[in-house]
């Protein structure tokens, strides 16, 4: 094993070290921020279809703006 593996394992295992540091940050601020936090609990609310009325036609029957 020459300094070139040596220095390339050595890296990886650094990556792999913090990518677990990076989750555990992860889970531990989202349990912090309880039920308000993340993606269901930011004060959005599903919408159902919309209810604006279909468009106008133009005058005559024919269509208005870009042909």
């Amino acid at each position: 094993m020459n300094a070139i593996d040596l220095t390339g394992f050595s890296i990886g295992f650094i990556a792999f070290v913090m990518g677990w540091v990076v989750l555990g940050i992860t889970v531990h601020t989202k349990r912090q921020l309880g039920p308000q936090g993340g993606a269901k609990g930011n004060g959005a609310k599903k919408r159902g279809p919309s209810k604006r009325p279909p468009p106008k036609k133009g005058a005559g029957g024919a269509k208005s703006g870009w042909a």
